[in-house]
């Protein structure tokens, strides 16, 4: 009975704190499996009951780029869509152009990653959110960011471009993101200005926690060097032949105190202290590549320099 009352809690804060879900407003709901079918149903019985229309999809087969036609269409429709999918839709969908179509719209688009009763209490959902705005002003006012890892530095250049504030308190017009809980601040560097080399010793989101680190070398903004035993080799094949997958696209900077150990998911990457590079797409977000991957690679305490001066990520 606690757990019920529990749950519903927490579904209650994430549609009405994370979402901003209103009376009369429009909701999609999608999922994608058992576990998700059952997380589907307990945010559509609470969206509507708090006055929402709820419209629901269930999906099944093989893994696409993009949502399939009738949801992209049906996200246009709605005002806010809540996907309760797995791992690899919510990495593809997060950069689709089905999203990009719907925020433009003015909907607010939600990928559920974590357990609804893993949600923290409000006031944690606003600090984690104050945080990632802060950090998001400083990366668009910086023109450099040197990673020290292993005794390797990676310098990224970044240029006029707009930072991510991602946090799960998703209530304007346009929004989108994880939720019960995830937060970053990121951006898209310069995509052939990136120089150096970035060990990676958290997690490769696809591969998971890494069993000993992956060192990478990069040139021009491209990958050229993998070293990390069978992990790289893996990576390495993850990444295929595509030269537009092999781009570094991405700077995130995790902003959620609450993640105090990394647990080999998609939702490391929003660890406070930690830091990531992504490979691949980020036309959605400020770049101007193009692929059909975007694979997230985690550091785990790098040292940090802003336009060369430290700079301490777990302070700010």
């Amino acid at each position: 009975m606690l757990s019920e009352v529990r749950t519903k809690e927490c579904a209650q804060t994430i549609l009405h704190v994370c979402a901003g879900i209103r009376n009369g407003e429009k909701v999609l709901v999608v999922s994608d499996s058992e576990i998700a079918f059952s997380r589907q149903a307990i945010l559509s019985t609470q969206a509507a009951e708090m006055g929402a229309y709820v419209e629901r999809h269930s999906l099944t087969g093989e893994v696409t780029r993009e949502p399939p036609s009738e949801i992209a269409e049906s996200m246009l429709r709605n005002d806010v869509t809540i996907f309760c999918v797995n791992e690899a839709r919510t990495l593809l969908w997060g950069h689709a152009d089905a999203k990009v179509a719907a925020i433009k719209n003015g909907g607010r688009v939600l990928f559920l990653t974590q357990p609804i009763e893993s949600t923290p209490s409000p006031d944690d959902l606003y600090a984690i959110r104050a945080r990632s705005l802060r950090l998001a002003d400083t990366l668009e006012s910086a023109s450099k960011v040197s990673l020290l890892t292993g005794g390797g530095r990676l310098d990224l250049k970044l240029a006029d471009r707009p930072a991510l504030r991602l946090s799960s308190i998703l209530t304007e017009p346009g929004s989108w993101g994880a939720i019960p809980d995830y937060a970053e601040a990121g951006v898209a560097p310069l995509e052939d200005q990136s120089n150096g080399d970035l060990r990676v010793d958290g997690i490769i989101v696809g591969i998971g926690r890494v069993a000993t680190p992956v060192d990478l070398h990069f040139e021009s903004g491209r990958l050229v060097g993998i070293k990390g035993g069978r992990t790289g080799d893996e990576f390495d094949a993850m990444l295929g032949s595509e030269p537009s997958a092999r781009v570094l696209c991405e700077l995130g900077f995790g902003t959620n105190h609450l993640r105090k150990e990394i647990m080999g998911e998609f939702d490391d990457k929003k660890a406070l202290g930690s830091v990531h590079i992504a490979l691949g797409d980020n036309h959605t977000f400020g770049g101007i590549n193009r692929s059909k991957l975007h694979i997230d690679c985690l550091a785990t305490k790098p040292e940090v320099f802003i336009d060369d001066r430290p700079f301490s990520l777990s302070s700010a």
